[in-house]
């Protein structure tokens, strides 16, 4: 049985995204009605959210590094998620104070404390007003989140030594805000999924789904008027699949995506009105330092009970194909519902093709995430990740295909200089225009 897996390959200097929130249930069976985790904005005055940072800094610095460069870049992280637009939370500096003080009004804490080996930043939410909705405001009030930045900035996990200038250093910081706000990880290169598959970069911190993901939960006003909305289930046989990553492809752009309740059902919001490509991917399994897959944070049901991961299965696209120029699309209009996006699975006992990650060599030097110059002459991508490569051989029966009108993979083999990876050239159709291309490994 063959895998299929769709990720973000970077062509033309674009992204495919997907966002996820932190939910609880109030209900310990079907019909479940996910109840988020996140600030209320009605105890905020001016609906803003302060951010703390400790007086006690890192203990040990990189060369040429400083505490003052450490924190003007996380004030302009923390700026990128305060400049959405769509979202009705604003984010602001409150100054410096004692790791742990106690506030008078919701907050963030941004400390520096020793982590475990191979985690280059955490972020908890350290109190919230538990009553699973049961007061009327329709979510669970976040009070406060604490971001936890390493406090031996000479000793981090790959890819860094990350001096404070770094792009992954940034991105971390980017990504931990948004996990204090109240995004979980997502699994299409976007700022909010893990370092091994983000795709983002200081120029573009955020992605289409990173900003719908901030946006439903903190919408303003006119959000729901200006986007579409896609509701649907995902089952296996009669069952209902619960963390199933559920995504709204543009065939030449962003992604939007969503997961599904424990009974199958989901609903994603912030699509923007087009011609949607839609699909069901499982979460990849956990890797190092994970304890569930794509590093969620499992839901919990009204016992407080963690709800358990089902089990994985095979992509397909809408309504029932594993190709996906066979895919029907889907189209979304501005303040209407598309319902009855229905997927039923096959399901499967593991993955093993999951978490690739693109590489390119503008004048010979590696870059990730990977973009192509129509213009260039070096018009292909290195591609490293599970499944790519067994026993320094490309995988048996390993395809690789372009979805979009801009560029279409040409040839597949060994990477040269290093068995451990594939190389995917490409060609490029006429009058190609920068855009993204989406790569569907199967």
């Amino acid at each position: 049985m063959s895998g299929r897996v769709l990720t973000a390959g970077l062509l033309l200097s674009a992204l495919a995204l997907a966002h996820y929130p932190f939910v609880r249930y109030n209900t310990r069976t079907a019909p479940f009605q996910p109840v988020p985790v996140k600030f209320d904005l009605n105890a905020l005055p001016n609906k803003t959210v302060r951010y703390f940072l400790s007086e006690q800094g890192p203990t040990q610095l990189l060369p040429g590094d400083s505490l003052a460069s450490i924190h003007s870049q996380i004030r302009l992280a923390a700026e990128v998620w305060d400049e959405v637009e769509t979202s009705d939370l604003r984010i602001a500096f409150g100054g410096q104070r004692p790791a742990g003080t106690p506030s008078s009004q919701p907050s963030i804490d941004v400390v520096f404390e020793d982590l475990p080996p191979g985690v280059l930043a955490q972020t908890m939410q350290a109190s919230v007003e538990d009553d699973l909705g049961t007061s009327g405001r329709g979510f669970v009030a976040l009070t406060r989140s604490v971001v936890i930045l390493p406090g031996n900035m000479t000793n981090l996990p790959s890819p860094c030594p990350c001096p404070s200038w770094s792009e992954a250093f940034f991105g971390t910081l980017v990504h931990e805000f948004g996990h204090a706000l109240g995004l979980q990880h997502s699994f299409a290169s976007s700022a909010m999924s893990t370092s091994v598959t983000r795709a983002t970069t200081r120029a573009r911190p955020l992605a289409a789904d990173d900003i719908a993901g901030v946006s439903a939960l903190y919408p303003t006003r006119g959000f729901a008027a200006n986007f579409g909305t896609i509701t649907g289930r995902v089952t296996a046989g009669s069952a209902g699949i619960g963390y199933a990553s559920v995504m709204a492809m543009a065939p030449s752009g962003a992604v939007v995506g969503t997961v599904t309740n424990p009974d199958g059902t989901y609903r994603l919001e912030g699509v923007p009105a087009g011609q949607y490509l839609m699909y069901v991917h499982p979460l990849p399994p956990a890797q190092f330092g994970e304890s569930f897959p794509g590093g969620f944070y499992p839901s919990l049901d009204a016992d407080r009970r963690q709800i358990d991961f089902p089990g994985f299965f095979d992509t397909i696209f809408f309504p029932a194909t594993r190709d996906p120029n066979a895919a029907a699309p889907v189209p979304v209009r501005a303040g209407a519902s598309i319902d009855g996006v229905n997927f039923n699975v096959t399901r499967r006992n593991s993955v093993t093709l999951h978490s690739i990650q693109t590489f390119s060599f503008p004048a010979q030097v590696a870059m990730r995430p990977g973009f192509l110059n129509t213009t260039g002459g070096r018009n292909f991508l290195v591609l490293f990740g599970s499944g790519i490569v067994t026993n320094n051989q490309l995988t048996a029966g390993l395809r690789v295909a372009a979805v979009g009108s801009s560029a279409s993979v040409s040839g597949l083999r060994s990477y040269a200089p290093d068995a451990r990876f594939a190389q995917v050239d490409f060609s490029f159709h006429p009058f190609a225009s920068e855009g993204g291309n989406h790569l569907v490994f199967s």
